[in-house]
């Protein structure tokens, strides 16, 4: 079961003082003591653990699990040059494709030529840190699409160079190891079960 209790547009700067007037208020809002409250789920960042922890006390604070599983790999990888080179390399040609309207309908052209119908169609997609698996889902894509991609950067003057085939390899195996975090993430983010946190 999931639930919600409000949504506020946060006007000023999220300090932790800001962050428990807006807690209490909703607080107040639902009539509900603070002695009821039994945890406040949240992520890591310092202003809201110390907003719950000034306003709730020292051990109603539990970080999201789902949260904490994302920022693995994100650690993980940053820990590895050869990775984050490739990952460097991935997203520019990601963003290159993003921002040329050429080298995206060339993309389109090769699937449609490969039998691909128009409500198929598959565009790479940008990772954003905030979003749960979503260098995942880019690597995914990227590779899924790999060799129209070469093919398109071939031919378009300017455009970033394809990573090789030793990073091609690179990146089966880093998809191998996210797969079950991503899996696992989707399982304990789940709004009609109870999840971990």
């Amino acid at each position: 079961m999931s639930g919600m209790l409000d949504v506020y547009p946060l006007s000023e700067r999220h300090t932790a003082d800001y962050l428990a007037e807006m807690l209490m208020e909703v607080q107040n809002k639902w009539n509900i003591t603070s002695s009821k409250v039994v945890c406040v789920v949240s992520d890591g960042a310092p202003n809201i653990v110390k907003a719950i922890n000034d306003t709730y006390g020292d051990h109603k604070h539990l970080y999201c699990f789902a949260h904490m599983l994302n920022l693995i790999p994100q650690k993980a990888i940053s820990n590895i040059p050869t990775l984050v080179s490739l990952l460097t390399k991935i997203k520019q040609i990601v963003t290159f494709f993003k921002y040329s309207v050429v080298a995206c309908d060339k993309l389109t052209s090769l699937q449609l030529q490969d039998g691909t119908d128009k409500e198929s169609i598959l565009k790479l997609k940008q990772e954003v840190p905030t979003r749960w698996n979503s260098t995942f889902y880019m690597l995914e894509r990227f590779k899924l699409l790999a060799s129209k991609i070469s093919m398109v950067l071939f031919e378009i003057p300017n455009a970033p160079s394809m990573i090789n085939v030793t990073e091609l390899n690179d990146l089966n195996d880093i998809i191998y190891l996210l797969k079950p975090l991503e899996l696992v993430t989707k399982e304990v983010s789940g709004q009609n079960y109870i999840t971990t946190s």
